[in-house]
C-alpha cells in the first residue's frame, strides 16, 4: 500500500466515525476492518514483513500491545472501536515503534522512533482532555 492509500483509508475511517447515528455492530466491523487495513499498510511502509493485527475484547488499561516474537500487534476493541481516528493512528504508530525498536520500554530510543514515524504521543479523550502528553526532550515516557 502506498502513502496515498494510507491517507484514503484514514479519510474513510474518519468519515465512518463522523456519522450522527449511534454506532452499531456494522460500524464497529467497518472501523475494525479499516483499522486492520491501515495497520497492514503501515507494516508494509515500515518494513514489518509478516506482521499482523489481532483484535481482543479487552486489554486492561491498554489500547494495544506489541508481541515482537509472534509478529503480532493486538488491539483492544474496548478502547479503539469508539476512539477518534487520530487515536487509532497514534496507537498503531506507538506499537509499530515498539516493533521496530524491539523492546518494551518507553525510553528515548522508542520515543525517537515514535516521532520519526509521525506519532506525537498524545491521546485525546472524547471530552477533549489529553491523557498522554509529549514528554520533555530527552525524557522517556512511562505508559
Amino acid at each position: 500500500m502506498t502513502g496515498a492509500m494510507v491517507q484514503a483509508t484514514r479519510r474513510e475511517l474518519r468519515a465512518t466515525q463522523r456519522r450522527q447515528a449511534p454506532r452499531g455492530e456494522d460500524d464497529h466491523r467497518r472501523v475494525e476492518g479499516l483499522t486492520s487495513a491501515l495497520a497492514q499498510a503501515l507494516f508494509d511502509i515500515h518494513g514489518l514483513e509478516g506482521w499482523r493485527v489481532e483484535w481482543c475484547d479487552y486489554i486492561e488499561g491498554k489500547a494495544g500491545w506489541c508481541w515482537p516474537t509472534s509478529r503480532v500487534i493486538t488491539l483492544s476493541r474496548h478502547h479503539l472501536l469508539e476512539a477518534k481516528a487520530r487515536n487509532i493512528r497514534e496507537c498503531l504508530l506507538h506499537e509499530i515503534a515498539h516493533a521496530l525498536v524491539g523492546d518494551g520500554d518507553h525510553d528515548e530510543e522508542w520515543w525517537n522512533k515514535l516521532l520519526e514515524l509521525g506519532g506525537d504521543g498524545i491521546w485525546v479523550m472524547k471530552d477533549g482532555r489529553v491523557t498522554f502528553a509529549r514528554p520533555k526532550p530527552g525524557e522517556g515516557v512511562q505508559a
